[in-house]
């Protein structure tokens, strides 16, 4: 998976744009939680989406994040990613299910006006 950016709406919310590509064709579900704030400010959001990967092809994804309540700010956002991929192996259809888990650190700008 490709992070292309995490962009902070003037409303609070938080677009996730990026690309999934896979080595062979697969349902992907990707879940997205963000994270952001010290304890009396913190503000949280889950996003996700599925995906229809085709193989050796770049499939772009968007997720949207809109805390409630609360909103996002500009500076450092925590977001932890899970891909789940589910594939078919086998003339008999015996599948293949792969897990990945991580956490990636980001920087919000100001939003554009």
């Amino acid at each position: 998976m490709t992070l292309d950016g995490f962009t902070l709406s003037r409303d609070g919310s938080v677009l996730f744009t990026g690309t999934v590509t896979c080595d062979v064709a697969a349902d992907v579900h990707v879940g997205m939680t963000a994270q952001q704030g010290p304890e009396r400010r913190f503000v949280s959001a889950f996003g996700s989406t599925k995906v229809g990967c085709e193989a050796q092809t770049a499939n772009p994804i968007e997720i949207l994040f809109a805390p409630d309540p609360g909103r996002f700010r500009r500076g450092a956002l925590t977001v932890g990613i899970e891909l789940d991929a589910t594939t078919c192996l086998d003339a008999d259809g015996n599948s293949n299910r792969s897990n990945q888990f991580g956490i990636v650190e980001w920087e919000l700008a100001r939003p554009a006006r």
